[in-house]
């Protein structure tokens, strides 16, 4: 009778047919990805001519020195204040609704051009014309929507 099988030896292959087999698997993968290679040699190409390249091999060729100098700027008072601002700012602005802001932002542009106007011409407002102006539904619903912000923003405070 026949003896049963225990020892299973993979077959090896030479050096030369692993680098072939290596080699069709990279132009397979090459071939498959074609859109994102050519779009990743593009953008290695404007990396290079910008000389961010360059710039970035010098960081990682010299990456403990660089993030020693990095770690001390960043350890200075007014520099770790400043990112602590930036990132409540940016946290900030990740909380503003940006459908009303965008509205808001035009008007707040449209007031300082006609701000400059009145400036410019070096006109003055005296108490009556301050209380008349109010009766501008305009001013009105400017004074009205300035008064709301200010409620609500006293809210929190």
């Amino acid at each position: 009778m026949a003896k049963p099988i225990t020892d299973i030896e993979p077959i090896k292959m030479s050096e030369d047919e692993q680098k072939q087999k290596d080699t069709e698997d990279i132009l397979t993968a090459l071939i498959d990805n074609k859109a994102s290679v050519l779009e990743c040699l593009e953008l290695l190409h404007h990396l290079h001519e910008r000389g961010i390249l360059e710039l970035l091999n010098g960081m990682f060729g010299q990456g403990d020195r660089v993030m020693g100098i990095a770690a001390r700027e960043f350890n200075k008072p007014g520099i770790s204040h400043s990112l602590d601002h930036m990132m409540n700012m940016a946290q900030m602005l990740g909380e503003i609704d940006v459908h009303q802001f965008k509205g808001l932002a035009t008007n707040i542009n449209e007031g300082m051009s006609n701000a400059a106007k009145h400036l410019e011409a070096g006109e003055k407002v005296s108490m009556f014309d301050l209380v008349k102006a109010l009766k501008d539904p305009e001013i009105n619903r400017t004074v009205t929507a300035l008064l709301s912000f200010l409620k609500g923003a006293g809210k929190e405070v």
